[in-house]
């Protein structure tokens, strides 16, 4: 004699119990149960080579079932949960591994990422990971004391509206330097756009550092708009020297991404300046 023990049952185990055996007692020949299950895997593995300015993040994507992708990638931000109306980088490729490098970041601060996927339409997120940069630290990686003018696109426009390069002048911050107007004296005054522009190539994101001055007596030196790319992206901000004119000012770029970059020096000396000049050009990268 079998004793079969009965535990208790929730409604659904009833349920496929009672099914089960109707099927046994009236013969059934087939009978389908539809179980959910994951139709592909999303997962953020590791978040690694973290650095002031940039992080790697790497995931796995897993698709079965071959279901039609339109993104792989990761989102990030200063918040919990970013979604994608944060920050957004696509994966390196719709496969089973994928890779991004996270740059643009701040130093010493807190970033949340997950991995997303837009799948037929919809959008899912992977769980989350966290990470803080590290704290800035700047490498001077080249210098250039402004003795020529090689390579360099040059223009300033005088006030009677004749234009020209710069020139080389020979009392700057240091020896001599970048000087607009025409040293020689062939024109008076700098005034309307003058800028100075150069090819730079940056391993890291990084920062330029040099000296202006925009002689006006009795006013202070006017730092230049900063040009990468054809893109605008600020002001240079005084980070040394003296403000008056009368002497030389310190100045320091925005962040310059990575990459081969077209700068430009973009002064707006007015009517009145007599003379804007750049020299002890630095280049710093993020470590």
């Amino acid at each position: 004699m079998v004793v079969v023990k009965f535990c208790p049952l929730n409604v659904m185990q009833k349920l496929i119990y009672v099914v089960s055996f109707l099927c046994l007692v009236s013969s059934c020949d087939y009978l389908s149960w539809e179980i959910k299950s994951k139709n592909f895997t999303l997962e953020l593995n590791k978040v690694s080579q973290i650095e002031s300015r940039s992080a790697i993040v790497s995931g796995a994507f897993d698709n079965p079932k071959s279901q039609a992708v339109d993104e792989v990638g990761f989102v990030f931000g200063t918040s919990p949960l970013p979604t994608i109306d944060d920050l957004r980088l696509l994966g390196n490729d719709i496969n089973s591994e994928v890779e991004g490098n996270l740059t643009g970041l701040e130093p010493d601060t807190k970033y949340h990422v997950r991995m997303y996927a837009v799948v037929e339409g919809s959008i899912y997120y992977s769980n989350e990971r966290s990470f803080t940069t590290s704290k800035p630290t700047l490498t001077n990686v080249a210098n250039n004391s402004c003795t020529n003018l090689a390579n360099v696109v040059s223009y300033f426009k005088s006030a009677n509206g004749s234009s020209a390069p710069w020139g080389i002048g020979s009392s700057g911050h240091s020896g001599s330097f970048w000087s607009a107007p025409d040293p020689n004296g062939s024109l008076t005054t700098c005034t309307g756009i003058s800028y100075v522009e150069f090819e730079r190539l940056f391993a890291r994101d990084g920062v330029i550092r040099f000296w202006i001055n925009t002689y006006n007596a009795g006013y202070a030196n006017s730092p230049p708009e900063i040009i990468v790319n054809g893109v605008n992206i600020g002001e240079a901000i005084e980070i040394g020297g003296n403000t008056s004119s009368f002497y030389w000012m310190q100045v320091q770029t925005p962040v310059i991404p990575a990459g081969q970059n077209t700068i430009r020096l973009v002064f707006n000396a007015g009517s009145v300046y007599w003379e804007v000049g750049v020299d002890e050009i630095q280049f710093f990268e993020f470590e």
